[in-house]
């Protein structure tokens, strides 16, 4: 289109002035969403939104898979059934976080080498202390009263963290290698500082059931620490659970198959004989030591130095065979303790 095809005319001027003062809008052309029948979405660029939804739905099968494992490390830590299960994930700034968090609580600062950062466990202060109680041989109750934790809680609180950084190697497995380590434990949320305040982190929140107390706690996890990961955070790298069973199920096949293949030292001693020091060191050539073994008695088969079979020896294509008559069954710890009871009665 020329300029001079674009320009108005004289009376359309006019219209356009006296439609402007008597209230109307100048007329516009239609918007791309009017068009398409969208509506902007808004966008907050005080918090911008660092992961897609596909890096968040991979984050939250990470943290699925934490919640179960650190159940199953709880457990048998605290010898009381635990489960623990997610409730929610999403993206905030760090300041709101913290905001949230109550005054008084356990704050776990773990680094997770070699990524950058520290990610932060929060528990609340019924959850931990009744973690504390269980361990020292309670049911595993929290306090009605405010309390505040001694060294010895805070000492205690640490081995009982010990499950929580398994869990945390164990489900960080599928994006590589990392060695979680707890770096401190800080009792308010001003002395635990793991990012800026206008940094962006992932915070889970999950839900455990010790015995009958309920208690809720957070993984905060800075983007920082995500970024190195970041492309292979998706949900391709996360297999089905049948896909893992079959791929483990495998590999014990292969390790099977493999020790089937390693050759294992096997022993028959023909008999036993139990002389003083003083004949042993008198033997001279062409004595002869009497076995407590009959000329046909069994010969016992050794297998990495634990008796494993009996037999008797034989002749095969014209060398010394020993076939198996008898498979010794191993005692158990009820077997010989029954055995020392006989030898005393």
């Amino acid at each position: 289109m020329s300029a001079k095809e674009q320009a108005l005319s004289q009376s359309e001027i006019e219209a356009l002035l006296a439609n402007l003062q008597e209230g109307g809008q100048a007329p516009t052309s239609p918007s791309r969403h009017a068009v398409s029948g969208t509506q902007a979405r808004p966008y907050d660029f005080r918090k911008p939104d660092k992961f897609s939804r596909e890096h968040i739905r991979a984050l939250l099968s990470l943290i699925q898979t934490f919640a179960r494992l650190v159940g199953t490390q709880l457990s048998g830590r605290l010898r009381i059934p635990i489960s623990v299960k997610v409730t929610s994930i999403e993206q905030s700034l760090y300041e709101e976080y913290v905001e949230l968090l109550p005054q008084e609580t356990f704050l776990n600062v773990i680094s997770m080498q070699p990524l950058e950062g520290n990610l932060l466990l929060q528990l609340p202060n019924d959850l931990a202390i009744a973690m504390i109680d269980r361990l020292l041989g309670g049911r595993g109750q929290a306090l009605d009263r405010p309390h505040e934790p001694t060294e010895i809680e805070i000492a205690l609180l640490r081995s009982v963290s010990v499950g929580f950084l398994d869990a945390l190697r164990d489900a960080w497995a599928n994006l590589g290698t990392v060695t979680p380590a707890l770096e401190s434990i800080a009792l308010a949320p001003h002395l635990a500082q793991v990012a800026g305040p206008s940094d962006v982190v992932v915070v889970a929140l999950l839900e455990a059931q010790l015995g009958q107390h309920v208690g809720a706690f957070s993984v905060a996890i800075p983007a920082v620490m995500l970024e190195a990961v970041l492309p292979r955070l998706s949900t391709q790298v996360w297999l089905p659970a049948s896909r893992r069973q079959r791929r483990v199920e495998q590999a014990r096949e292969l390790l099977a198959a493999r020790l089937m293949q390693v050759p294992v030292p096997v022993v028959g001693v023909l008999g036993e004989a139990r002389l003083s020091v003083s004949d042993v060191i008198g033997l001279q050539a062409g004595d002869v030591i009497p076995l407590q073994t009959c000329e046909h008695g069994a010969v016992r088969l050794v297998v990495m130095g634990q008796p494993k079979f009996e037999g008797r020896m034989g002749l095969s294509r014209r060398r010394l065979a020993v076939e198996v008559t008898t498979v010794i069954e191993e005692k158990t710890d009820a077997m010989i303790a029954a055995d020392g009871e006989e030898d005393q009665s």
